[in-house]
Formats: C-alpha cells, sequence, structure tokens
C-alpha cells in the first residue's frame, strides 16, 4: 500500500512540475514573453547589384590609396540613394588579383541567395539569377534571368575584370589604379544574358583604361 501512495504522489508531483515548466515557457505567467523563447525567424538573405551612375575610367582610386578601396568608396557612396541598403555591406562588382575575385565577395552562406538588380527611381527589384553560384556556372544558358540593362537601369559596358566564371583577368587596369592608354580592362556588356553579361570578347576588346564604362556595385 505504500509504494502505490509513493507512486501516486510522485506522479501528481511530475504533474505538477511540468504545468509550472509549461506555464514558463509558453505563457505569461511567469512574465516571460513568448518571442523570448521561440526564436523568430532569420529574414530572407537576398544579394543586390546596383551601378554607380557616373561611368569611370580604369582608375577607379576615387583620391584612395588603391583601385580596389577607391572602387568600394564609389559604391558606398552610390548606395545612399537606396534605403533598402541601409547598413548592408557593399563591395565593387570587379575582379582584382589583389583582394577578391568577383564570385568571392559575399560570404559563403550567402551562396544560394537570390540576386536582384535595382534602380533608385522609380525604386525597382528585378531578379537576375535564382542563386549566386547560379552567376558563375558556365553551363547555364541563359546565364542570368534579366539582362543588367533592364535590372540597372544603365547600358553599354562596364568593367568587370573577369572571365565567365567569376574569376580574375589579366586585363584589370592594373589593378584598377591606371585610366591610361597603355593598360586594358576587362568588361561585361549590360544587355547580354550569356557570358558576354560579365567577359565580353568581341572585337576590339578589352577596353583600353581611357575608357569610360560603368562600375558596378554589390550589396548583401
Amino acid at each position: 500500500m505504500k509504494k502505490i501512495v509513493l507512486i501516486i504522489s510522485i506522479f501528481f508531483i511530475s504533474l505538477i512540475s511540468l504545468v509550472c515548466y509549461r506555464g514558463d515557457l509558453y505563457d505569461n505567467v511567469a512574465g516571460i514573453p513568448l518571442e523570448s523563447v521561440i526564436p523568430l525567424v532569420s529574414p530572407e538573405k537576398k544579394i543586390y547589384i546596383f551601378a554607380d551612375p557616373t561611368k569611370h575610367t580604369g582608375d577607379l582610386r576615387n583620391g584612395q590609396t588603391d583601385g580596389r578601396t577607391g572602387a568600394n568608396s564609389l559604391c558606398q557612396s552610390a548606395a545612399a540613394s537606396f534605403s533598402s541598403l541601409n547598413g548592408l555591406t557593399v563591395y565593387a562588382f570587379i575582379s582584382d588579383p589583389i583582394y577578391y575575385n568577383i564570385r568571392d565577395l559575399v560570404p559563403s552562406d550567402y551562396s544560394t541567395a537570390p540576386v536582384y538588380g535595382i534602380i533608385s527611381v522609380p525604386y525597382t527589384e528585378t531578379l537576375i539569377s535564382n542563386t549566386w553560384n547560379d552567376l558563375w556556372n558556365t553551363s547555364l544558358d541563359p546565364r542570368l534571368l534579366t539582362n543588367l540593362q533592364a535590372a540597372t537601369g544603365v547600358s553599354g559596358e562596364w568593367w568587370s575584370g573577369s572571365i565567365s566564371d567569376g574569376l580574375s583577368d589579366g586585363d584589370n587596369c592594373n589593378n584598377w589604379n591606371n585610366g591610361g592608354g597603355g593598360y586594358s580592362g576587362r568588361t561585361g556588356l549590360t544587355g547580354a544574358t550569356d557570358s558576354s553579361w560579365i567577359y565580353y570578347v568581341s572585337p576590339l576588346r578589352p577596353l583600353t583604361c581611357s575608357s569610360l564604362a560603368t562600375l558596378m556595385c554589390v550589396a548583401y
């Protein structure tokens, strides 16, 4: 009989403890908000490509010590036109042999994030690639879902310094430090959806670095 009473007592004590525990976790009885114990869902990762509205020669230093640093500063200034980019990391969308290949500009956890082109006025977001990785997949044709001209509002060529898989090209205007005629820089074509979008190889390309082309930027 004593064993039965003991078992019943243990059962009721356990039941009371369970109810109190659930009250602490899921109710406001203990003054603990529901959101403090259930993690909020992270917002969807997105990557944005946009254009500096001013065309540039291959000298992208912009008063800085080197071309990459200067190009990044140009893109950070251009990002101020987009409220959606507040607080995001911004880089110039170019390859250089010192800092980054273009395909390595975003962290690995963004590799499957969708990529959008954006225009400031009127503000629009246009999907150009289902994932960041798709931009560098040379087996895809077309490479882009929407060309950069439609997605970013600029026409012509843009400085990329890249071959079609997003690695650095040897033509990069002396690491984007020189706008003279003695150097050349690889460009992409904004109106293309095949590999020419980033690696334009028509006659008389790459461009001489004294030419004017668009600087594209990326934010995440």
